[in-house]
Parts: C-alpha cells; sequence; structure tokens
C-alpha cells in the first residue's frame, strides 16, 4: 500500500509503505505507468537499459522503477492559467452581434426553469446549465454595461436552488454511516440500490456533485454577498468532501473517495463488486468536478483548495488525454482498437467501446463532451478533434441528415467549432439543445473558437452592487439517537418494502479551527511549502457545521459469503417493514417504537451522536 502527499500546485508524492530494511538497502521495486513515466524525476524508461517491461491490463506497458527512497515525485508543470471560468478566448462585441447572441440570452433567461425534484445528478445539470446563463449577462462584450440581465438571472438562479441551499427536495441527501458519504434519500425510500444512477452505492458521486460545486463557485463569483452564500457554501464543502476529501483523520469521509492518485484519474464505480474491474465513462464529468473544486478555492481565497483542485485537474486531464481519448499516434491501446478514437466505458480489465445506455456511436463520443464549458479544451486538443471528426462523427447520420433534432448533435456541434466555426454555427441555431445546454451558451462557448475572439483575461465584468440583505441561517435539526442492530452472518431479514421513516440527524460539525493560517475540511496530510520558511504547514479543506439525516445500509461486500450488516431502526418509525416479525434469541426488550424485531437478530447498540462542536465559535 501507500499513500499520496501534495507538495505544491504542481508536486507530489506516491509513497510506498514497505517492511525490514530491503528498501533502504537495495531499493525497491515497483511498476509506473506510462503517465508516470513522462513526469517522474530520473525515470527508467522502455528504452533505458535493463529496464523491466511489463505489459498492464488496459494501460499499456508498464516499467520496474527501483527506488531506496521507497517514494516516487512526480510533477504536473502544464500550465494552468488559461482555467478560468469564462473561454480562454471569447468572442468579441463583433461576433456577438454577428450571431445575435445578446437576444438568444434574453430568450433562454427568460424561459421557465424547473428542477426535476426527483434526481441529484439531473438537477446539477440544469443548475450549472443555469448558472452559465449568468456569466455570459456579466460579460460586458455581450449585454455592455447594463446590470438588468444579470439581476435577473442571479435572482432566478438563487430561487431555484433554494431546495438545495436547505436540502428540502423531495428526496434530499442524507449522510450514509456504513461507507461514511452524503447519498441520496431515495435509495432507502425506494429500497433500491439502482436508482439515481446508484448513488446510493456511491457510484457517479463525481459526476453528479460536480455540477453543483461549479455552478456554486459561478453564483459566489457574481454574486459573493448574496443572503443564502453562507448555507450554500455549507453545502459545497460537504460534497467536497464526500468526493475529495484529502484527510486521512476525517471521522466522516475516507480521503480520496474516488480519484486514483496511482492511475491520474477517478472511477465512477462505487462498492459493488464488477466482473471486469471497476470503471470510468465520462471523463468529461470527472474534469468537470475537479475544475469546480478548483474555481471554489479561488472564489472562497483557500489558496490550499485551489491548489489541490488545479492538481488533480491537469493530472486528470492528461491522464484523460493518455488513455481515454485515442489520437492515431497513441500507443497505449491496440492498434485495431485506437481508430474508434474513444475507449467508451474504460474498466480496469478491458475497454468496451460502448455506454451504459446506447450503442450509438454519437453517445460513444458524446458522453465524453458533457457539460460543455471552458474547461473541454484542457483535454480535447485541436488534433484529437480533427481526427475523431474525420474518421467517425463526420459520417454519422445525425450530422449529415438534415434532421437537427437530436439533442446530442447541439454537443457534436460545439466540439465541431474547433475545427469548423462558420459550419458549426450555422447548424447551431436550429437543433435542439442538450438538457444541460442552452443555446445562447452553445452559441459563445462555439464562437469562442479561434478568429475575432479576446483573451479571457481582457475581459470587463458587469459588477453588481454588494447586497445588505442579511442572511438567513438554515434550521438546524436537532441530533436524535440512531438506534442500530446487528445481525450475525446466518441471519438474513427479508425486507420486501421500504418502510415510512423520520430519519435522525447527524450533525458534521468543524474537527478542527478555522482561520487564514490553516483552515480545516479535517486534519490533513496536504503539505504546503510556506515560502518564509520553507517549513511544511498543514492545510486543508474547510468546514463548517452541516446537518444531514443518518442512514445506514447493510455493508456490501465483494464475496458471495455472508457477512455481517447493519440495520437502522429510525425515530418515529411505528411498526416494522413486511418480514420482519419475531424478537431475536437473547433480546429481552425492543428499542422504543419498534412492535417487533427481524428475526436473527441478536444485538442491539445505541448510534453516535455527533455533538455540535462548542468551541467552533472561537474559530478564527
Amino acid at each position: 500500500g501507500g499513500d499520496v502527499s501534495v507538495q505544491s500546485r504542481t508536486s507530489y508524492s506516491l509513497d510506498w509503505e514497505t517492511e525490514g530494511s530491503g528498501c533502504k538497502s537495495s531499493g525497491l521495486l515497483h511498476f509506473a505507468l506510462p503517465h508516470q513515466v513522462e513526469v517522474m524525476g530520473d525515470a527508467t524508461t522502455t528504452q533505458s537499459s535493463g529496464a523491466i517491461v511489463l505489459r498492464s491490463s488496459t494501460r499499456g506497458q508498464m516499467v520496474g522503477q527501483v527506488t531506496t527512497s521507497g517514494s516516487w515525485t512526480l510533477s504536473e508543470p502544464e500550465a494552468d492559467d488559461e482555467v478560468d471560468f469564462y473561454p480562454a478566448s471569447k468572442p468579441s462585441a463583433d461576433v456577438v452581434s454577428q450571431i445575435g447572441l445578446l437576444s438568444t440570452l434574453q430568450s433562454d433567461i427568460d424561459s421557465t426553469w424547473t428542477l426535476d425534484t426527483g434526481s441529484w445528478y439531473y438537477n446539477g445539470k440544469a443548475y450549472q446549465k443555469y448558472a452559465s446563463l449568468c456569466l455570459m449577462a456579466a460579460d460586458s462584450s455581450v449585454v455592455g454595461a447594463d446590470t438588468t440581465l444579470l439581476r435577473s438571472c442571479l435572482s432566478k438562479l438563487q430561487t431555484l436552488i433554494a431546495p438545495f441551499v436547505n436540502n428540502t427536495f423531495s428526496v434530499p441527501l442524507v449522510y450514509e454511516t456504513t461507507y461514511k458519504g452524503i447519498v441520496t434519500s431515495q435509495v432507502f425510500t425506494s429500497n433500491d440500490v439502482n436508482v439515481e444512477f446508484g448513488n446510493g452505492v456511491y457510484n457517479d458521486h463525481h459526476y453528479h456533485y460536480g455540477y453543483w460545486v461549479t455552478a456554486s463557485a459561478i453564483l459566489k463569483k457574481l454574486d459573493p454577498s448574496w443572503s443564502g452564500m453562507t448555507q450554500l457554501e455549507t453545502m459545497v464543502w460537504t460534497l467536497l468532501r464526500d468526493v475529495a476529501n484529502p484527510s486521512s483523520d476525517d471521522a466522516y469521509f475516507p480521503k480520496f473517495r474516488h480519484f486514483s492518485w496511482y492511475l491520474g484519474h477517478s472511477y465512477s464505480h462505487g462498492v459493488t463488486p464488477m466482473a471486469d474491474g471497476k470503471d470510468e465513462e465520462s471523463t468529461s464529468e470527472d474534469v468537470n468536478f475537479y475544475y469546480g473544486m478548483m474555481l471554489w478555492g479561488k472564489v472562497t481565497e483557500n489558496q490550499a483548495v485551489e491548489d489541490l483542485g488545479s492538481l488533480m485537474l491537469r493530472l486528470k486531464a492528461r491522464a484523460v488525454r493518455t488513455y481515454f481519448l485515442m489520437t492515431s499516434d497513441n500507443t497505449i491501446h491496440p492498434p485495431q482498437f485506437v481508430p474508434n478514437h474513444v475507449t467508451g466505458i474504460f474498466f480496469d480489465n478491458k475497454a468496451d467501446y460502448a455506454t451504459w445506455f446506447s450503442a450509438e456511436k454519437y453517445c460513444i463520443h458524446g458522453i465524453q463532451m458533457i457539460p460543455v464549458s471552458p474547461i473541454n479544451g484542457l483535454v480535447r486538443t485541436t488534433t484529437f478533434i480533427q481526427e475523431e471528426w474525420d474518421d467517425i462523427l463526420s459520417k454519422e447520420a445525425i450530422v449529415t441528415g438534415a434532421d437537427t433534432t437530436n439533442a446530442w448533435l447541439s454537443l457534436l456541434l460545439v466540439n465541431e467549432a474547433a475545427i469548423n466555426r462558420a459550419g458549426a454555427l450555422s447548424k447551431m441555431v436550429t437543433a435542439t439543445m442538450d438538457d444541460g445546454l442552452t443555446r445562447s451558451w452553445a452559441l459563445y462557448n462555439a464562437a469562442s473558437r479561434g478568429g475575432s475572439t479576446m483573451s479571457s483575461s481582457e475581459t470587463k465584468l458587469v459588477t453588481l452592487a454588494p447586497s445588505s440583505t442579511k442572511s438567513t441561517p438554515i434550521p438546524t435539526t436537532a441530533a436524535l439517537d440512531v438506534n442500530q442492530g446487528t445481525r450475525p452472518p446466518s441471519a438474513t431479514p427479508t425486507v420486501t418494502s421500504a418502510p415510512t421513516a423520520t430519519p435522525g440527524a447527524t450533525t458534521l460539525v468543524p474537527i478542527s479551527k478555522i482561520s487564514k493560517a490553516e483552515v480545516a475540511i479535517s486534519q490533513t496530510e496536504i503539505i504546503a511549502k510556506d515560502p518564509a520558511t520553507a517549513a511544511p504547514s498543514t492545510m486543508a479543506l474547510p468546514t463548517s457545521a452541516a446537518t444531514f439525516p443518518t442512514a445506514t445500509r447493510p455493508r456490501i461486500v465483494e464475496t458471495t459469503a455472508p457477512d455481517a450488516t447493519t440495520g437502522t431502526h429510525y425515530p418515529g418509525w411505528t411498526s416494522i417493514p413486511p418480514g420482519w416479525t419475531s424478537i431475536p434469541p437473547g433480546w429481552t426488550s425492543i428499542p422504543p417504537g419498534w412492535t417487533s424485531i427481524p428475526p436473527g437478530w441478536t444485538s442491539y447498540t445505541p448510534g453516535v451522536v455527533v455533538p455540535a462542536d462548542t468551541s467552533a465559535s472561537a474559530a478564527a
């Protein structure tokens, strides 16, 4: 095993755990993947004399590295100066006028905005879609000096996300206590682990929550004094902890749940077993999370978060260009597979040119393009786009035909604009838009691809006067006991339908003080070099108290052998789910509110309630 430590915005190390003295005397032999060899100091390459080379299952040739330190130091020196809320080269006022962008933006902002109350994924897509409208409404090259459109956009956006800020959607988020994370409550109310793409078993959190993080960064940039900002920040920090907590000491979330620092990318699959190993499909949605993390660090003036997001973003982007998006000179994959240009579903043990939902090529390629944002160009090079278009996409019927009603076409057209801006823009005027894309944002991004553009650093933004409205805090639910029972491996309680439950609540409290010098998501192992003293200083991501309902699921194991699982009694239950009919041997009483106990249960332990941290108010 091993661990990761981050030295700076551009440098990190993988530190291997070793036993005995052999590592220091003879050296540790470990194998590096192609993307690691590129950026490793004094790396042994495939051309090195005496190199030991092995073939990995899906990631090309691995080269043996010998180190007496038990550590690899790697760097991501690629510049990220152009990673911003806006495209690196934005459309000029002349181009904006030519494509009628202002009137299209006005129409998009004036349209009816809705959220699907049953889906955190689709709601997140909608939130980022609408937030992007506000970015354009703040661009003086689009709206001049008029703030009317921006004010209207922000007002609608803030009203729209009130259920997120207050966690009052019909399927609110809950804190799950077995694997320790934030999941949709729908997995419990429906008694189905497959709902919401498996969010309840930790599938796709970096996809789902990336939209909320990125959109919230946009909102904070444009209206930092909004009355609901304190509550919004609490929600965003909590989602960041769920996906990218950097600390081993955080009692509430695992360290880097989805991201593999060894592979350079995230896994989309959660805690259930897969025959071909875990997988990653939508690399662009993965990129969107770390893009949002970097932007969030920037707007909250948290340098440690911005640096970590930047490092993870650039590492992820390079891994995608190495393994997932294939130009004709790709040597990672078999030559007969490279002409596909995208790998599709990328498992540990196979690459499957497919998606989970469609066999259409435009879907296999289009899923690597969402959401449309300024960060797409960091991953999708012009060379790749040209080859993919010439060999695959230009031949698809939705491109060659006259019908423009297939919403996937809108994504392909924004992508095509990098190599054929005029042609793409002409079709985009009438094409049906993807559900996560507005016509004005599609035009804006497509028009930024070459010719008659201006640098994003030259952009003048329309600014609003600070709001004087005081924040109204979110009501805090009183913490309640979570009564847990443990059954032996031989017992299998049958639950045929989900009970009506009133969840208790666990309050996630700060684990350490918050100040400008040392902020905390928890005690963390992110090490930043202090330029004044050259001494390492502990830095971390901030956290504030957040209240979520608590839910506990049976532990999922990757073997067919039975294992102990955890059942939860929610305060407020007055009856038992069908199939729970008897009291187990050895029990002398049952929890308050229960009328019977599941068969086979032999123990009962009150759950832990985390008290409010009264010392948090003393934090600077």
